[in-house]
């Protein structure tokens, strides 16, 4: 079977539908399950190209290659989906600076961190996404959060980065 690439267009189509549909409800609800719809806007295309193979007819060697790439965009946005949530204070200080006209003071820039970003923010933040949750002696990562850390964890070891950094 030869793979034809005629129609791998579509896949970079469903994939842009997709990633609007995302950015759509990210932008207009407060998503609780934000795994899950990142899932779902990356499986419901694939589940349309398998129903379009039945009804239609079409040949597995046209539906390869839009799937295949639908795919990989999508697990690749889904990789990086974190860090665009996140709030990395390396961007936020080049922010900052870029919002100074005379520039700011070592003393300026962590006054202005300290107060946009506090520890008991980040804590709210990661307990209002579940992954960390209250108990009687303090915070634990829940299921989630400690399955997060570890994943992290492999991926600084695969890339040669300390652990707990970053």
């Amino acid at each position: 079977m030869i793979v034809s690439l005629d129609y791998a267009w579509v896949g970079l189509v469903t994939y842009g539908i997709s990633h609007l549909a995302h950015i759509w409800v990210w932008r207009n609800f407060l998503v609780r399950r934000e795994v899950l719809l990142l899932i779902a806007l990356t499986f419901s295309p694939l589940a349309c190209y398998i129903a379009v193979l039945v009804i239609h007819s079409f040949s597995l060697v046209h539906l390869i290659p839009p799937m295949a790439l639908h795919l990989v965009l999508s697990i690749h946005y889904i990789a990086i989906y974190p860090a665009f949530q996140a709030s990395s204070p390396s961007i936020r200080i080049l922010w900052l600076l870029s919002r100074s006209s005379s520039g700011l003071t070592r003393q300026g820039i962590v006054t202005r961190l300290t107060d946009s970003r506090s520890t008991e923010g980040l804590v709210h933040e990661l307990s209002r996404s579940r992954l960390l949750r209250r108990n009687k002696t303090g915070w634990t990562p829940t299921r989630l959060g400690k399955n997060l850390a570890i994943a992290f964890e492999w991926y600084r070891r695969l890339l040669g980065l300390p652990i707990g950094d970053g």
